[in-house]
């Protein structure tokens, strides 16, 4: 019996989404919420989606993502591997969606308007941007195993968990 073999181009990191797009139904979801995000994007925010879908999309084999972008309102998931994360000058951001339970390390800086509803129990550190946040607002409650913490532009401080070592 003779195999032939067809030989694949590789595109930019259509492979790793078709990979990723496969491994299960809520991935394919996922993938197909991200990419109709992307495609229907308002002129002015055009630009900045596109980079952050491959930035997510790389984000899938590296854990690890970085956003900055002036114009986008909301990011519509986030990769369930994610370690890393940092959202910084966002500064008409909205909306993110969960945090993934394993995020070890969140970093949100330049945006008055994101108020997270609570950090996964896995975050070992978090600087965070405390203006979206007033004294009578209900802030989450900070992960028991939290290392590190840095707030800048609060006017309070939300109670600290017992073992951080960095303040």
């Amino acid at each position: 019996m003779t195999y032939r073999l067809k030989k694949r181009m590789k595109i930019g990191f259509q492979p790793a989404i078709l990979q990723y797009a496969y491994t299960s139904n809520e991935a394919t979801s996922n993938l197909e919420l991200l990419n109709k995000w992307r495609i229907e994007s308002p002129d002015i925010e055009k630009e900045e989606r596109n980079s952050i879908y491959d930035k997510i999309i790389e984000a899938n084999h590296t854990g690890s993502l970085s956003i900055t972008a002036h114009h986008v309102t909301s990011i519509p998931v986030f990769p369930d591997n994610l370690s890393e994360l940092n959202l910084s000058s966002c500064y008409t951001l909205e909306s993110i969606p969960n945090l993934p339970d394993g995020l070890k390390s969140l970093t949100i800086s330049g945006n008055q308007t994101i108020k997270i509803s609570y950090f996964p129990d896995s975050l070992e550190s978090l600087s965070i941007d405390m203006q979206a946040y007033e004294e009578n607002y209900t802030f989450p409650a900070l992960p028991y195993g939290l290392k590190s913490f840095t707030a800048c532009y609060g006017k309070f401080l939300p109670p600290l968990p017992p073992h951080l070592s960095s303040l």
